[in-house]
């Protein structure tokens, strides 16, 4: 593939404080973006394969608020896992990242996400970016990638 991809299956480094987003194959990867697919490994290497819906995406920012929504203070200041930012800005940078692909999916600006003094407010911010996003109505591979970036988020988490 070479590209920067989600690995939905085995096991791999993480890169960018985010874990289970991989480089697959060999080739350069586009600089600083995230293929939109996700990705699953085979005997003949890396196959698209856009398995996520907006119903699983949906599922996926479930998961995420509640495992996250009621944390406080110290635990969103913690270090994510196998990274070197705070949880909360991990969330935010989810959040933005869901936000710009809504705006892409719009034909709109990408504008900045505010963030708000308390991170306990991210739970929320993501709900309203991720229904943003389905309400765009992306293609599929758009909202695998999305789900995808959630869950991994989710693990680095």
């Amino acid at each position: 593939c070479g590209e920067l991809s989600i690995l939905l299956c085995g096991s791999a480094p993480a890169i960018r404080g985010v874990a289970g987003v991989v480089v697959c194959g060999t080739g350069p990867a586009p600089a600083g973006r995230l293929r939109n697919v996700a990705h699953r490994r085979s005997a003949r290497g890396c196959v698209d394969s856009p398995t996520m819906s907006a119903a699983e995406l949906d599922r996926a920012v479930a998961l995420l608020v509640r495992q996250v929504g009621h944390w406080q203070q110290p635990r969103w200041a913690a270090v994510a896992e196998g990274g070197n930012v705070s949880r909360a800005d991990l969330v935010h940078k989810l959040v933005q990242d869901v936000a710009d692909l809504a705006a892409d999916a719009e034909g709109g600006p990408r504008r900045e996400v505010p963030r708000l003094a308390q991170p306990m407010a991210l739970p929320d911010q993501l709900r309203v970016v991720a229904a943003d996003l389905v309400a765009a109505g992306p293609p599929e591979e758009v909202l695998a990638g999305a789900a995808a970036t959630v869950t991994a988020t989710r693990s680095a988490l």
